[in-house]
């Protein structure tokens, strides 16, 4: 619920969080899957190709 997001939020840090939001709301408008490019991500970042 809106306890736990705001608990998250405070965690990785609002800006952190605004960067997310947008990005995933790109995606969508997009049509892509939020979670497949997420995890395509990651893998870029941690280089595990």
């Amino acid at each position: 619920g809106a306890k736990s997001m705001g608990t998250f939020r405070s965690e990785i840090g609002a800006e952190y969080y605004q960067y997310i939001a947008s990005v995933f709301a790109t995606w969508r408008l997009q049509g892509k899957d939020v979670y497949d490019e997420l995890k395509k991500l990651l893998v870029n970042e941690l280089c595990l190709k």
